[in-house]
């Protein structure tokens, strides 16, 4: 089906020709783990990896409402080689990098209440999704 303004003239059609050889194969310049964590009630959230090029899987654990920390290869990296996404799930969720104490290296994720921002909530059955970036 062609659409076209009656009222306007229709110019010839532009150039073809073959199709241009297929670029190489790209690589990330960085390592890659990406999942949903799902929970339910206050048990731990549990991650359904959807994506990982890191040498470990995570490992999650629930300090207390609304407060996560998740543990992987990205342990061992600076504050300025790993990045964190958060999305999703019940309120606003926030991802990011521990830089001191006994927890540095690992991510906190922390989920508010979309009502009240400064009140942590569990994020329940609504899933989050979390994509962390590891650079060289």
């Amino acid at each position: 089906m062609t659409c076209y303004n009656s009222e306007l003239p229709i110019g010839p059609p532009g150039p073809t020709g073959p199709q241009g050889p297929q670029g190489p194969a790209g690589t990330l310049p960085y390592k890659v783990y990406t999942a949903w964590l799902s929970q339910i009630g206050t048990n731990t959230p549990t991650a359904t990896e959807q994506y990982n090029d890191t040498s470990s899987s995570a490992v999650i654990s629930r300090i207390t409402t609304g407060q996560y920390i998740m543990s992987g290869e990205w342990d061992t990296y600076t504050v300025d080689k790993v990045f964190c996404i958060c999305t999703g799930g019940f309120g606003i969720t926030v991802g990011s990098l521990i830089t001191g104490g006994p927890n540095a290296g690992q991510i906190q994720i922390l989920t508010y209440d979309v009502q009240d921002p400064v009140s942590l909530v569990d994020f329940g059955a609504n899933k989050v999704y979390i994509e962390i970036r590891i650079y060289p």
